[in-house]
């Protein structure tokens, strides 16, 4: 039986953080390994220009959920197939592996606007690449944005996988980019306007553990940037040191990879009393922890109650709701814990229930009704559900690759209508007004 256990280090602005295979909280100190590889880890220069891939070997073509995975199929259902009064209004700003097109769709699903942007249409880079000085022509990450954020103003944040992170404005024109390290994953924008996204570094070392020995490789750590408004970066620390620093090395001891920890969300915590803290996760430890972002310091983990999760993020109330990519017995679930008690106190679907799956990637949302909006990213399926577990709003994507794959919905984000003050489809939409 999983040994659970919870332990606050300290007060303030913090980060959390999700990760891959770990038993219980790991908040000791330790004089052993992992703690003298991050001592090593700290010294590697951030980040390490190479023709090497800093996935280290591993192609990302090969990835799933870059592709998708699952066949279409005649009897596939596409568009809106179930639409209650009980919905939360707005609009789904949608993120499909499809392309770099980003769209804004209606709970019927008539997109209303779309932004849209080639890799090689943007010219001007800032910040060094891990890429010396442009990637190969074939990288997957020029043909498909991988997340994006949405300002009221209709200017659009989003992430080139692996290569960089761009604004757009509201007709797509690029007004910055940024490409420091290799930006991955996820961001997240604060109330002030500054931005908090994932990149990687590489370092070489030999470590040994329960579960993984490697030598001489090289290995992935992954660092927190915050950038300016626009897009100036401000600072960056490593997220390996930060989880030494703060006594939290023993995690490290169920590392598989040598991308060691996978670190795959990333989310201003803009709730409870770490207000100010970003919140990251850690898919291949299992695990979420707290970072202090202005000290680059790990003061809180949690694993044992979720499996190779995705999109922690705090609620109103505290507790943390995530995407369980392969905690309910071989499939997905979308869970809220209550970190003291370490109990899940609500979790979708019931048990016994119709099942939903997506093996990587995933996200989900409280929405301000009380319902929770999922992304079941591999089956191209967004599905919004009641406190009671009642679908009442279900749409299938109808983007497509080759080979009649469906492709994975990376993302969809319920935008309220107070949210949306720019114009498309030939009209102004000011904050509030109802169209």
């Amino acid at each position: 039986m999983r040994a659970r256990s919870l332990l606050w280090l300290g007060a303030g602005a913090v980060c959390v953080v999700c990760a891959g295979a770990t038993y219980g909280v790991h908040a000791e100190k330790s004089g052993s390994f992992p703690a003298t590889l991050l001592v090593g880890a700290s010294e590697a220069p951030a980040p390490v220009a190479s023709t090497e891939p800093p996935w280290s070997g591993t192609s990302i073509e090969s990835l799933p959920y870059v592709r998708g995975r699952i066949k279409a199929g005649a009897q596939r259902p596409t568009g809106v197939a179930t639409s209650l009064p009980q919905a939360q209004d707005g609009y789904n700003l949608v993120v499909s592996a499809d392309g770099t097109t980003v769209r804004l769709m209606d709970l019927d699903g008539e997109t209303k606007h779309e932004w849209s942007c080639r890799f090689q249409d943007v010219t001007r880079w800032t910040g060094v690449s891990a890429w010396n000085p442009f990637p190969p022509p074939d990288h997957p990450g020029q043909t498909t944005f991988r997340r994006a954020y949405l300002a009221p103003d209709g200017a659009l944040l989003a992430i080139f996988e692996d290569l960089g992170l761009v604004k757009l404005d509201v007709d797509s024109t690029p007004r910055w980019a940024y490409r420091g390290g290799s930006v991955h994953h996820a961001l997240d924008v604060g109330p002030d306007g500054t931005i908090y996204v994932l990149s990687k570094r590489q370092f070489k070392g030999e470590i040994g553990t329960r579960t993984f020995e490697s030598r001489g490789a090289v290995l992935t750590d992954d660092e927190l940037v915050v950038l300016s408004p626009d897009g100036r970066e401000k600072s960056r620390f490593s997220i390996l040191d930060a989880m030494r620093k703060g006594g939290l090395a023993s995690l490290y001891e169920g590392a598989k990879h040598t991308d060691l920890c996978h670190t795959n969300s990333v989310h201003y915590v803009r709730n409870g009393r770490h207000v100010g803290s970003v919140l990251v996760c850690f898919r291949h430890l299992n695990t979420i922890a707290m970072l202090d972002p202005t000290r680059g310091v790990a003061v809180w983990s949690l694993s044992g109650l979720f499996h190779a999760a995705h999109e922690p993020t705090v609620l109103a109330n505290g507790n943390i709701l995530l995407f369980d990519n392969c905690g309910n017995r071989g499939t997905s679930r979308v869970i809220e814990i209550e970190p003291a008690s370490q109990t899940i106190v609500w979790r979708y679907p019931a048990i016994g229930e119709d099942t939903i799956f997506s093996r990587t990637c995933g996200t989900c949302q409280r929405l301000r009704n009380g319902n929770t909006l999922i992304t079941e990213s591999e089956n191209g399926r967004a599905l919004e559900v009641s406190v009671e577990g009642r679908v009442v709003w279900d749409w299938y994507s109808p983007y497509r690759l080759e080979n009649d794959l469906v492709a994975t919905l990376y993302d969809v984000r319920r935008i309220y209508r107070d949210e949306v003050a720019f114009e498309f489809n030939g009209a102004r939409t000011p904050a509030g007004e109802r169209r």
